[in-house]
């Protein structure tokens, strides 16, 4: 209210002069002392304002500074617009320094507003704006004020200082606050900013119309009342609007933060047409000065147009290139869209040699219905950052929408190929941990391209893939089957998966004993398929839980029920142990030694009374296998190698993988016949074991001779049908209870 009043009051001195004698000096100079130490004083309340924070206070307070500037060269700003030519000159050389100052502790003062971050693009584009608004205000200061001053001689006085410097400061003020706009500082067009930079155009247009004037003139322009009198208004005017920011700026001082926010991201309104504003006129202006034919030299005219045509044209050739990756690109994970997925797979098909992947998230509506959308949104971009880090730049990956996701392999020869991609990706996305989720399980579909199909063909062949694995529950891969036969093992799996999981396998065990005495030690638990029309061995069906992604369900079923059977047991044979058979496959999961200790600690079995064997082909992957060998190895658990001597690692593995017993493979103990030929191989293992303290088991063991050949050579343990077959677990209670075997 206070500036409304004091605004009409200053209009209505001003007035006076026109229809009464009343001298202008002293009706001019108190309106702009009066409205200047009204912006003092409600600047400096926005200044100190406690209501808000010190960082939304600091703007102000280099406002109040130019605001307290501005006061100081008050009087002889009043003196010198009214008394024109007459004003001193030291009194103008004040002016014109104070002013001077003012603005820019006023370009400061706007600078500091908060403004929205941006990245590369972004600035791209905020730079080629400003340069147009730039361009445009560069052309009317040169149609208004440079052009005609380089046809005068050049003077320094204050009237020549000011007529050039008040405007172009002025347009840098303006420069200023039209770069915060544009950086969307401003959340509404009740902010204190737009009504900052109408007061300064106002002013503007006061300080290049004088400049005008003066240039053609060479004098002050302003010598009847009248002429002083619409000046002051104008000037007024433009004070009026820079105090009612500062009001504006305490009456919404206890605006909640979050709804700014909210709005600071949607930014004002027509504030993207400034740039084009800004061209329009600079064209108009150029239109204008085409009917001046001596007006001024056209340099800063062309200059003008050719910086503005320059950049609005790589402004929207920016834009095109943006709104064609938008068209081709998912707007919350900035993977490829579906249009781009197509664009891909056409040319994967028409190149061959490819394959297509794709990926359901599995148990995504539950954490979009316990945690809300936004919650799943980070999920689905941390899975999206998995993709990224996963592939190869000829690849491409794509979301298809909701929780469903593509990826397009290049160069793919064979299924195995797409394979291993599909595990690297399944384990990287098992890693991934948010609030809402310890690890991202999902089901894959793979498909390869072939002669003959179209995309959508192979498309539909990978989602029928995924949906079989999704059937199995497995959070693994599946390969499209094409013949029969692979047919035929689909509806295996689809059987062995659902044998595992309603607990339709057995267990059965082969007791382990000391060769010397045919004492039993422990036993090995061994998995068994039992299907009433045909039976399937493990050599089939454990190769094809690996395959379709089980492997590590069926693991922990035989981990389950041997523990919980040998911590039974224990309380006939104290010392009695088990060994399990664990995947290669299950030592990627880097969480099994939590789940291994969680089923000991289940079934109450010592840690020390269980064996985990893993076969010798298995221990190749020794980046990956180490960290979990040992941290199953720190529990207590002992770690074994089976069908030691028919794999492929070397003897480098038994000196720095966590190992604790060998088991000699069947077929060494197989050609043992009293002759060194014979037994050489097997001699070599018993030496290696002893060398590194390790324990060794002959497996395979079927004659009396093979014993005594075992005992002679140094191996005191051993399991076979010699001693006993695999047998369930009941037959191996009965055995434990003998007297013979306490």
């Amino acid at each position: 209210m206070l500036p409304v009043l004091a605004y009409l009051g200053g209009l209505g001195g001003l007035a006076a002069v026109l229809l009464t004698d009343v001298p202008p000096e002293p009706v001019a100079g108190g309106a702009f002392i009066g409205m200047q130490a009204l912006g003092v004083v409600l600047t400096g309340w926005a200044a100190f304002d406690r209501r808000t924070t010190p960082h939304q206070r600091r703007p102000w307070q280099l406002i109040l500074l130019s605001w307290l500037l501005w006061l100081s060269a008050g009087p002889g700003l009043a003196a010198a617009v009214s008394g024109g030519s007459r004003a001193s000159g030291v009194l103008w050389w004040g002016t014109v320094a104070g002013t001077l100052l003012q603005g820019v502790a006023l370009l400061a003062g706007v600078m500091m507003f908060p403004q929205r971050r941006m990245n590369r693009r972004e600035w791209l584009k905020f730079g080629l704006d400003m340069a147009t608004v730039a361009g445009g205000g560069f052309m009317l200061t040169w149609y208004f004020i440079l052009g005609p001053a380089l046809n005068r001689p050049v003077r320094l006085d204050p009237i020549s200082t000011a007529t050039l410097a008040f405007p172009l400061e002025d347009l840098l003020v303006i420069f200023g606050i039209c770069a915060v706009l544009l950086r969307g500082a401003v959340h509404s067009l009740r902010h204190p900013l737009p009504t900052l930079l109408a007061g300064v155009i106002v002013y503007l247009a006061c300080d290049v119309w004088t400049s005008y004037l003066t240039v053609r003139s060479g004098v002050h322009p302003y010598r009847s009342e009248s002429q002083q009198a619409g000046l002051g208004v104008w000037m007024l005017t433009g004070m009026f609007l820079i105090v009612l920011a500062a009001g504006q700026q305490i009456r919404h001082a206890r605006l909640d933060r979050d709804t700014a926010r909210r709005r600071h991201q949607r930014g004002v309104p027509g504030i993207a047409h400034l740039p084009f504003l800004a061209l329009g006129m600079g064209y108009g202006l150029l239109v204008a000065a085409l009917r001046h034919d001596d007006l001024f030299p056209w340099a800063g005219l062309v200059l003008g147009v050719i910086v503005m045509t320059s950049a609005v044209a790589v402004r929207q050739w920016s834009s095109l290139q943006e709104n064609q990756r938008l068209a081709t690109t998912d707007s919350l994970t900035g993977l490829a869209n579906r249009i781009r997925l197509r664009e891909a797979l056409d040319a994967a098909v028409d190149a061959g040699n490819a394959a297509v992947l794709l990926f359901d998230l599995d148990g995504f509506k539950q954490i979009n219905d316990g945690h809300g959308h936004e919650a799943g949104d980070r999920v689905l971009a941390e899975f999206a950052a998995v993709l990224t880090r996963s592939l190869r730049k000829a690849d491409v990956a794509a979301r298809l929408g909701g929780d469903e996701f593509a990826v397009v392999l290049a160069d793919v020869t064979a299924p195995e190929q797409a394979v291993m991609v599909a595990e690297r990706i399944l384990a990287a996305a098992r890693a991934v941990r948010t609030p809402e989720v310890s690890g991202i399980r999902m089901s894959v579909g793979i498909a390869l391209t072939e002669p003959g199909l179209v995309p959508t063909e192979v498309l539909a062949h990978a989602d029928s893939a995924m949906y079989a694995a999704k059937r199995r529950h497995s959070h693994g891969w599946q390969v499209y089957a094409q013949t029969a036969e692979d047919l035929a093992e689909g509806l295996l799996a689809d059987e062995l998966t659902n044998a595992i999981r309603g607990g339709r396998l057995a267990v059965v065990y082969q007791p382990i004993v000391d060769l010397a005495d045919g004492r039993m030690v422990g036993a090995e638990a061994l998995v068994r398929w039992p299907r009433p029309e045909r039976q399937i061995f493990p050599d089939v069906f454990v190769p094809l839980a690996e395959k379709i992604g089980v492997i590590g369900e069926l693991g922990m079923f035989v981990l389950r029920e041997a523990a919980e059977q040998a911590a039974a047991w224990r309380a006939v044979m104290p010392d009695f142990y088990v060994t399990v058979n664990l995947s290669a496959h299950q030592l990627r999961e880097p969480e099994l030694p939590a789940r291994v200790a969680a089923v000991l600690n289940r079934a109450g079995l010592p840690p020390r009374h269980l064996v985990l064997e893993l076969t010798e082909s298995a221990l190749v992957t020794e980046r990956t296998d180490i960290p979990v060998l040992e941290g199953l190895r720190a529990q207590g658990i002992r770690i074994a190698v089976d069908d030691f001597g028919t794999g492929y690692s070397s003897l480098r593995y038994l000196t720095r993988l966590p190992v604790d017993v060998l088991k000699l493979d069947r077929s060494f103990v197989g050609e043992l016949n009293g002759e060194p030929e014979g037994s050489a191989v097997t001699e070599a293992v018993i030496r290696l074991s002893q060398i590194l303290r390790l324990s060794l088991v002959a497996e395979g063991v079927e004659t009396e001779a093979q014993v005594r050949e075992l005992l002679l050579l140094g191996c005191t343990t051993g399991q076979g049908y010699h001693f006993w077959r695999p047998m369930d677990a009941d037959a191996m209670g009965r055995l434990i209870a003998q007297p013979a075997h306490t």
